[in-house]
């Protein structure tokens, strides 16, 4: 086992999502920010087959991608380090091979990932009632989710035990102008998500669904917000709404050599 992984800080696994490591900046983001803050981590580089232009493809082999996830985190298991110490983030097609993955952990060691963090689950093929074909909470102890591209790219539901929707979950303001808004949005999960490991910034409001949102049947005036991303509290449960004042820049963290 690498020196780098034995650490009472935890081992994160990183999923990129549909075309690759080389484009994924919400992964880009998050590893950036982890390795800052001299956190291990192990990237699951499925590239080869998950690349532009074919999605159906990157859909079908989630299924197997995960099954080869939770075949490494069995080798893990043999050096010392079991799933229940593991932490996985997902984003999007990458969030439901977490799924994929901690679900065959259950089966095969009994035991699921201690945390599963979806970033902007992706929806298309994904919109389905049966749980074993996407995120839920059932797939570890907690799952939080975090929207940014709902009823697009990303899943509009709420599918963790902890959902929260970033300035409505739907459009990212700094997209707006983006040649691409709704793909600008989706990848901001990751860039929301990195600035919370270093800095406890965000917190998210309860309110009961998108609908109550959008009607604006929800006051946030004298509420107790809940921390989201990397430090969320593990006993928060529902449905909350981030409101950013200040709208990150589209790009990946860059790190020091």
């Amino acid at each position: 086992m690498p020196r780098s992984l034995k650490t009472n800080r935890g081992l994160k696994i990183l999923i990129h999502g549909y075309g690759g490591l080389g484009i994924d900046y919400a992964i880009k983001n998050v590893t950036a920010a982890y390795k800052l803050s001299k956190v291990p981590v192990i990237i699951v580089d499925w590239s080869m087959i998950s690349s532009i232009p074919c999605y159906p493809t990157a859909f079908f082999n989630t299924w197997h991608v995960g099954q080869c996830t939770a075949i490494l985190t069995v080798s893990l298991a043999k050096a010392g380090i079991p799933p229940n110490k593991i932490h996985v983030i997902g984003f999007s097609l990458g969030a439901h091979i977490a799924s994929f993955a901690s679900n065959q952990l259950q089966k095969t060691l009994g035991v699921p990932y201690h945390r599963i963090t979806g970033l902007d689950p992706a929806l298309p093929f994904f919109a389905t009632l049966v749980n074993e074909w996407k995120l839920d909470p059932s797939d570890a102890p907690f799952v939080d989710v975090i929207h940014t591209s709902a009823g697009s790219f990303g899943k509009l539901e709420a599918i963790g035990h902890v959902d929260f929707y970033i300035n409505g979950g739907a459009m990212q303001p700094n997209c707006i102008n983006a040649n691409y808004p709704q793909l600008c949005s989706h990848v901001m999960a990751g860039t929301y998500y990195a600035s919370t490991i270093r800095n406890k910034k965000f917190f998210g409001y309860a309110c009961p669904s998108i609908l109550h949102y959008t009607l604006g049947f929800c006051s946030f005036e004298n509420a107790t917000g809940v921390l989201m991303g990397e430090h969320v509290d593990r006993k928060a449960r529902g449905i909350y709404f981030v409101e950013t004042t200040n709208p990150l820049r589209f790009r990946a963290l860059e790190t020091k050599t």
